[in-house]
């Protein structure tokens, strides 16, 4: 064989061999990008859920600390002037939202679940 011969067949060898090699690393390199992003979204799906959490968690927080406040709990007791009472609940209301930005709204509720005070609307019994 003459060495001409030998050496386009080794370039055709060595052209079939990149080819091959090349599409062997995109294969392999597009199945790395997928798993790479699928954990990536994972990951922030995961972050995500535990910020709502952890949101949801402080504004449990804070709706008890306001519950257990001596005006929402004299709104519901009857032995207590009814102008007095909600007065008092109102004027809270409007503080707590006045301070805290995150509150957009607050409703006072029953045992029955009948809104008695409300920052949406004044109640007239």
């Amino acid at each position: 064989m003459k060495i001409r011969t030998k050496l386009g067949v080794f370039l055709i060898y060595l052209a079939i061999m990149l080819i091959i090699s090349f599409f062997i690393t995109m294969l392999i390199s597009k199945n790395t990008i997928e798993d790479l992003i699928e954990k990536h979204l994972l990951t922030t799906v995961q972050s995500r859920a535990n910020l709502v959490e952890t949101l949801l968690h402080n504004h449990q927080e804070t709706v008890q600390l306001l519950a257990a406040g001596i005006p929402f709990t004299n709104v519901v007791d009857p032995q207590i002037d009814y102008s007095r009472r909600m007065t008092e609940c109102n004027l809270r209301i409007k503080r707590s939202i006045e301070n805290n930005p995150f509150i957009s709204n607050i409703r006072v509720l029953d045992k029955n679940g009948i809104i008695i005070a409300s920052s949406l609307y004044t109640l007239v019994v």
